[in-house]
C-alpha cells in the first residue's frame, strides 16, 4: 500500500470517529421552549428613549436575559399613532428584591407593571428564533458553524497533534493530572506553544522536609495559553507606545522563530489541542484568548466538561464562540 492509500485509510479512519461538539439543542434537535416571569410594562411612544436609559442604569437586563429586546411595539388603534410599547423591567424574583427601590424612579412614567411569559434562553437556531419568538421579540445570534466538511489534510493534522498531546500526557509528573495542551497555528501546522499540567506541585523547603504546593489555576490550558501570550505581551505593549519591536529573543534563546506576530498574544486563528477535555475556566480562558477550534482527545470524568456540557464554546451571550471536536486517538488506532 503507498503512502497516498495510507493518507486516505487515515483520513477516512479519523472522520468515522470524530465528532463536533455542537450547541446544546441547535444540531441535536428540537428543544422544549423554558418559560420565565418577567415584569413587563406599557408606555407611551414618547417616553421610551428616558426609560430605556434609566432602566439600563437600575434594572439591566443582566440576569440572564440579554436575549429579550427590551421593547416591542403593540398594534392599539385606540392611541393617536396606531401603537403602543411593551418593555421588559425585570425578572419576577428581581422585582419582588428591587422593586420597591425603583419605583420613585420610574413613577414619573405613570407605569403599571404586570407579569409576562417570556423565554428564558436564548435561540440556537432559526426555527426557535421563530417559535420562541411568538413570546417576546429575541435576539439571535447565528454561531459560526463550519457546514463545509473537514478536508482529509485537516483530518489528518488533527489526528497527528491529537496523538501528541496524548502521548505526552503520559509523561506528565507524578500527582499532577495526566493533561498536555498545545497551541498549533493551523497554515504552518507548527505547535507555537506547548504546556502540561502542573497544579500539583513541590518545593523544597530548610533541610530535608518537602511542602506540596496546589495552584488551582496551573491547568495544562492556563498553563500553555500564558506560554504563549507573555512572551509577545511585552511586544504588544511596546507596539502600543511607539517603541521598537526586537525579535532577538528568538535568536538569544535558539528558539524556533513563530510563524505569528511577534507582538500578538491573544490566540486569534489558533487551534488547541488538549488530551482531556477542558474545564469550564480553561474552556473560558481560551474563548476570551479568541481560539479559533479547540479539540480534545478524552471526556472529563472529573470535572463539568466545558464543551460538551456547560457548551461555553458556543454560548450566545459571549462576544466570541469556536469549534469544539472530540477526537478519541485510540479509536483511530484500532480502526487503522
Amino acid at each position: 500500500m503507498g503512502a497516498h492509500d495510507a493518507d486516505n485509510n487515515l483520513s477516512a479512519a479519523v472522520r468515522s470517529v470524530i465528532h463536533k461538539v455542537a450547541a446544546s439543542g441547535a444540531e441535536n434537535g428540537p428543544r422544549e421552549i423554558p418559560l420565565c416571569k418577567v415584569y413587563v410594562t406599557d408606555i407611551n411612544p414618547e417616553d421610551a428613549s428616558n426609560l430605556l436609559r434609566i432602566l439600563s442604569r437600575i434594572l439591566p437586563l443582566s440576569d440572564g436575559l440579554s436575549h429579550l429586546k427590551r421593547i416591542r411595539r403593540v398594534p392599539c388603534i385606540s392611541t393617536p399613532k396606531g401603537f403602543t410599547l411593551e418593555v421588559v423591567l425585570c425578572r419576577e424574583e428581581t422585582w419582588l428584591h428591587r422593586g420597591q427601590h425603583t419605583t420613585k424612579e420610574l413613577s414619573r412614567f405613570q407605569y403599571e407593571a404586570r407579569l409576562a411569559t417570556v423565554p428564558a434562553a436564548a435561540p440556537l437556531s432559526k426555527d426557535e428564533l421563530k417559535k420562541w419568538g411568538e413570546y417576546w421579540p429575541l435576539i439571535y445570534k447565528p454561531g459560526r458553524e463550519q457546514h463545509t466538511p473537514l478536508t482529509p489534510i485537516e483530518l489528518r493534522r488533527m489526528f497527528i497533534h491529537a496523538n501528541y498531546v496524548h502521548d505526552k500526557s503520559k509523561e506528565v509528573a507524578q500527582g499532577n493530572s495526566p493533561v498536555v495542551a498545545t497551541l498549533v497555528h493551523p497554515e504552518s501546522n507548527a505547535i507555537v506553544a506547548e504546556s502540561a499540567d502542573s497544579s500539583q506541585r513541590a518545593t523544597n523547603t530548610k533541610g530535608d522536609k518537602t511542602i506540596p504546593t496546589n495552584s488551582c489555576l496551573a491547568h495544562a490550558v492556563i498553563n500553555c495559553v500564558s506560554a504563549f501570550a507573555v512572551p509577545h505581551s511585552e511586544s504588544a505593549r511596546h507596539r502600543k507606545r511607539g517603541l521598537a519591536i526586537s525579535e532577538s529573543r528568538y535568536e538569544e534563546t535558539g528558539e524556533k522563530k513563530s510563524p505569528l506576530p511577534v507582538d500578538q498574544y491573544l490566540c486569534t486563528g489558533l487551534d488547541c489541542y488538549v488530551s482531556r477535555e477542558p474545564c469550564v475556566m480553561c474552556t473560558m480562558a481560551l474563548v476570551h484568548s479568541r481560539i479559533r477550534r479547540i479539540i480534545f482527545v478524552a471526556h472529563n470524568n472529573d470535572q463539568l466538561g466545558g464543551l460538551s456540557e456547560a457548551k461555553v464554546h458556543c454560548e450566545v451571550a459571549l462576544n466570541h464562540r469556536c469549534e469544539a471536536y472530540f477526537l478519541p486517538v485510540l479509536a483511530v488506532h484500532c480502526d487503522k
